[in-house]
């Protein structure tokens, strides 16, 4: 399986960049620019939703800390 990120306004899925030890990497393309905090913020919505398999209330609240900052996130 592969996570995958967009703009919540559409856009290409773009392939989530982790590193060995399952943390989502700085340089994953999310679609768009994201200031500093936002950035942060995406960061935890991602590794949230790698490490509860993206289901469950914890990949609810991924999705969610994710539209906050204009993504979306899925699992293909």
């Amino acid at each position: 399986m592969t996570t995958q990120v967009r703009p919540l306004a559409g856009g290409t899925w773009n392939n989530v960049t982790l590193h060995p030890n399952k943390v989502t990497s700085k340089a994953t393309t999310w679609g768009l620019t994201l200031p500093v905090p936002q950035l942060n913020r995406a960061l935890v919505a991602i590794n949230q939703w790698v490490n509860c398999a993206g289901v469950g209330t914890a990949a609810t609240r991924a999705q969610k800390i994710a539209a906050a900052v204009r993504l979306q996130i899925q699992e293909v």
